[in-house]
């Protein structure tokens, strides 16, 4: 970014940034969320900070085949999705699933965790219920499709592939980590358990597959979150309220 010849430079983080230094011409910096807001200031940025996230534009879509899951006709499936790396947390899904009879799991993605994540599920004995598909440029007809969407992650600024599942109509499970824990209502628009915490998350899964109203709750509540505030109108409003503060004048 230049040091003169312009107005207001505006810089979007999403992620944590390790240093400032790139930003030092920078005026004003936008966060996807609170917790990256906090980081940069804890760095010692003093100048202007705005949250505003991202939106998703996933709706509903015409499901996959049943097969393509890797699941019997009657099953109850749960989907997971990202980059096969130990941070995405897959290793405590499959762990979950191990713990919920009769349930399947069906991954997508590819990464250098792949076939340890397969030994896992081979050594807890699970291998014939978890269903590696790939990488999918697509998740809608994926999320559309499935039982309950997990996202299990150690770390995760954000997770816009909550609001994709959101968008799809499917019910969210995910740890609580940075992301979820902001824009998650847990029981309310999504589950939340501790991260790492098999065992919480196998109970989860047992309450969305198990318990009268809750996949139907979730689903509606995941979809007022959505339109309210991770929608591209909400998200698109919040830039334009930005660009007309007297910051940016």
């Amino acid at each position: 970014m230049p040091s003169s010849g312009c107005g207001l430079r505006v810089a979007r983080l999403g992620d944590y940034p390790t240093s400032l230094r790139h930003f030092r011409n920078i005026d004003l910096l936008v966060c996807n969320t609170p917790g990256i807001a906090d980081h940069v200031k804890g760095l010692g940025w003093d100048r202007p900070v705005k949250v505003i996230s991202n939106f998703t534009l996933a709706r509903p879509a015409t499901p996959v085949a049943r097969e393509r899951l890797g699941a019997p006709a009657g099953a109850f499936v749960v989907l997971g999705a990202g980059r096969f790396v130990r941070r995405k947390g897959f290793h405590t899904l499959i762990e979950a699933i191990a713990a919920s009879p009769g349930a399947h799991l069906c991954l997508l993605g590819e990464g250098e965790e792949e076939q340890a994540l397969r030994q896992l599920a081979r050594t807890l004995g699970i291998e014939d219920r978890v269903c590696f598909a790939g990488w999918q440029p697509d998740l809608s007809p994926w999320l559309s499709a499935c039982d309950a969407f997990c996202m299990p992650s150690l770390h995760e600024p954000l997770g816009n592939v909550v609001l994709e599942a959101w968008g799809a109509g499917a019910p969210v499970i995910a740890s609580r980590s940075e992301g979820p824990s902001w824009m998650m209502s847990d029981g309310e628009d999504g589950l939340l358990f501790p991260i790492g915490d098999a065992a919480a998350l196998a109970d989860a899964i047992a309450r969305v597959r198990s318990q009268d109203g809750v996949a139907a709750k979730l689903v509606a509540g995941g979809h007022r979150t959505l339109e309210a505030s991770f929608s591209r109108q909400a998200v698109t409003r919040a830039y334009i309220r930005l660009f007309e503060s007297p910051s940016c004048a």
